[in-house]
């Protein structure tokens, strides 16, 4: 339905909504192995061969109150996702009126077919009543599936004339939705992902950058971006969420992630004309280290724990060399001298946005490096063949070793895995030119759990190596597993229950990550299950 539609309206279709839905029963569960065809694939990576059948949802208060958080095969692992607030096309997202760009107009009807399964909701309308009951079916959803956090993308609004002032944008669904709807009961906690795309204030994107100042001279900015971070964002952050009893913490520190490092760079004095140069880059990450002290001298003095800050890099170029060890030992130094705690991705970068030269590439490099690993077998099996399957199974294979090559550095600046079920970002202006992948969430020929070519192979990698490597995806210490993204619809990487794939993500998630000792117990996903 469309956003924009009354009041009136919206309660009909409400009740026709709560009439023709069926969700979240308490009873067994049967899993049912779907074919495979004799190719070793299925017919396609991506579209309709992949859709999967699913009943109607049914919601009601009264269900909703009721979650089954599932028990995890790994205690204290942390299964976090990243959720895009920008699904409420009334929210202007700069402060003088405009529309947000992310609205699902940009999704309906030329992608419809990923079609939330509860509809084109509207995050945390305040004038809705279905707000927090769309917070609390994705609360349950994520629960009952083993989800436990909500990393919310967090943006600050450009405030021009009250700089000073922290007003986030887009952040309905989290402050009308998700705060309003958690308890006690769910198990799933949030945090941020402070967003900052990019450095100048006047920046077409809708104004949600930090809005420090990119006037005065170099030292009166660097000055201000300090005072922003330490004695503006820090005190808002700490009074509005690290708080409260749902905000993750680990180890006793409120955990926040910075995208990117690259625009915090430019705020603390990195010239636009060179970026790319090691040595003002460094002396910025030096500046960008200060301002971190004194944002964690702030936490001291308020009696809180230090933040533990998790940074990542976006479309940076490193410079000096193309050997990509010495430009992620390179990085990990910049993260490491600008004051971050670990690094973590966002969809996984090494394998978003690859054009068919680096999809070559990588496969070439892949086959040298791997040419015994079976894996590495099937993926060039499937490049033989011309199946369709070829770049999902690369994409897999590809996500797990990188987290193989994250793991030859520093072990003091750990990483997260992260799992991307792909993308496909043509809402967002992306071509089929570029390396478009949707990972199968069932099993391909000769999947074997251990093996990295589907949703479920990589999952069941990822546990297994959380289960028995001891510095494996841990962030200080404490083991945890990033799967992309919940609802990144225009990037084409989403969990949540849509048309096109159902539950079928989060029933692998539940399959590969819940106690198998549980299974019969398991509130069901009313949606054909994939695996025996």
């Amino acid at each position: 339905m469309h956003l924009r539609e009354n009041a009136f309206k919206v309660s009909v279709k409400l009740v026709a909504f709560l009439a023709s839905l069926i969700l979240f029963q308490n009873c067994g569960v049967g899993f049912v192995q779907r074919q495979i065809s004799s190719s070793g694939a299925d017919d396609k990576s991506s579209g309709p061969a992949l859709v999967v059948p699913h009943e109607s949802l049914s919601v009601t208060p009264a269900s909703l109150q009721a979650v089954h958080p599932i028990r995890l095969s790994y205690p204290g692992l942390i299964v976090a996702t990243h959720y895009f607030p920008g699904w409420n096309e009334d929210e202007a997202a700069d402060g003088n009126g405009a529309t947000s760009p992310w609205a699902w107009s940009n999704i309906n009807p030329t992608y419809s077919d990923r079609k939330p399964l509860q509809g084109w909701y509207k995050d945390g309308d305040p004038t809705s009543v279905l707000a927090i009951q769309n917070a609390r079916l994705q609360i349950k959803s994520a629960a009952e599936n083993g989800i436990n956090l909500f990393i919310f993308n967090w943006f600050r609004r450009n405030t021009p004339n009250t700089p000073r002032s922290v007003v986030p944008a887009l952040s309905s669904a989290l402050h009308n939705g998700f705060m309003k709807a958690n308890d006690s009961s769910t198990n799933v906690k949030f945090a941020l992902n402070f967003t900052i795309e990019s450095f100048d204030d006047s920046s077409p994107r809708m104004g949600l950058t930090i809005p420090f100042s990119t006037a005065g001279t170099s030292s009166e900015r660097i000055n201000e971006a300090s005072y922003q971070l330490a004695d503006v964002l820090y005190p808002y952050w700490r009074a509005t969420y690290f708080g409260r009893s749902d905000y993750q913490r680990i180890n006793g520190r409120p955990l926040i992630l910075f995208l990117a490092v690259q625009n915090m760079l430019r705020y603390f004095g990195l010239p636009a004309n060179q970026v790319n140069d090691p040595t003002q880059q460094k002396d910025s990450a030096i500046r960008m280290r200060a301002a971190m002290d004194a944002m964690r001298a702030n936490a001291a003095a308020s009696g809180d724990s230090s933040p533990l800050v998790g940074c990542s890099f976006f479309d940076f170029v490193d410079p000096g060399t193309s050997d990509q060890v010495a430009v992620q030992n390179y990085r990990y130094e910049l993260m490491t001298t600008a004051g971050c705690d670990f690094h973590y991705d966002y969809a996984n970068g090494a394998v978003s946005d690859r054009g068919n030269d680096l999809l070559w590439k990588t496969y070439t490099d892949l086959a040298k490096a791997n040419s015994a690993d079976p894996n590495m077998a099937f993926i060039s099996a499937l490049w033989s063949s011309s199946s369709a399957n070829f770049g999902a199974a690369l994409a897999g294979y590809t996500q797990l070793k990188t987290w193989d090559f994250y793991h030859q550095f520093d072990s003091s600046l750990s990483s997260p895995a992260t799992l991307s079920v792909g993308w496909h970002d043509e809402p967002w202006g992306g071509t089929a030119s570029e390396f478009l992948f949707y990972l199968s969430p069932k099993p391909l020929q000769s999947d074997r759990p251990e093996s990295p070519t589907s949703y479920y192979g990589l999952l069941s990698q990822y546990l297994y190596r959380i289960q028995t490597e001891p510095t494996f995806s841990r962030v200080s210490g404490t083991p945890m597993l990033i799967v992309d993204a919940w609802n990144e619809y225009g990037e084409g990487h989403f969990i949540e229950p849509t048309e096109k794939f159902g539950f079928s993500y989060l029933e692998v998630l539940r399959y590969v990550l819940g106690n198998p000792s549980d299974r019969l117990n398991w509130p069901t996903n009313t949606q054909q299950i994939l695996y025996p």
